[in-house]
């Protein structure tokens, strides 16, 4: 029988991945994202109206446009507090403590790409506007959207609930995966 301290759970290469990509697609695009359209906001708005050529000053007639497609402070601020709940998340599940981290990291995935993918398919009118669910159902079927919203959750449950997973946030083998694994003989006592 090997010591406390060889038979302690590390933390899975599987796991490590579902943390890192979920904080890749769930916290750092989104804050990218937003940080984009908040950048390009702040810079339009910095320009000056009025130029001056010579003795001549001319004022602007117009100015920009439609550049976020419809997103609201509202929906970047929604969008910026889920990714920072999401990254809490995910350092809290990277230490390993508590143990309930793993079910909360499993739903919390679920749940956001299940919200994502029923707004992309029902997407919300915009000033009167109603958008097709056609095309937000085409847009799903491109294989980098459904990889990111399918295949995602899917790895990340799967490999939750293995058994390397489950130790690691248990924080100890059962007698059962140290027999497994040859670490305890199977007729000496525990």
């Amino acid at each position: 029988m090997k010591s406390e301290e060889t038979t302690k759970p590390h933390r899975p290469f599987g796991l490590m991945i579902a943390i890192w990509v979920g904080v890749i697609f769930y916290s750092l695009i989104p804050l990218l994202f937003t940080g984009y359209f908040l950048l390009v906001e702040i810079h339009f708005n910095s320009m000056e109206s009025q130029w001056t050529f010579g003795e001549e000053t001319i004022e602007e007639i117009a100015r920009g446009g439609q550049l976020t497609g419809g997103v609201t402070r509202f929906d970047m601020l929604v969008q910026t507090a889920l990714a920072f709940a999401f990254l809490m998340i995910a350092i809290l599940a990277w230490r390993g403590k508590p143990r309930i981290m793993r079910h909360i990291l499993t739903w919390s995935v679920v749940i956001i790409s299940a919200v994502t993918l029923v707004v992309a398919v029902f997407p919300t009118p915009v000033d009167g506007v109603s958008g097709g669910s056609f095309d937000g159902l085409s847009h799903l079927l491109q294989p980098s959207v459904l990889v990111f919203y399918v295949l995602l959750p899917l790895y990340v449950v799967w490999f939750l609930n293995r058994a390397p997973a489950r130790a690691f946030y248990r924080g100890y083998y059962l007698p059962e995966e140290l027999e497994a694994v040859g670490l305890v003989d199977a007729k000496s006592p525990a």
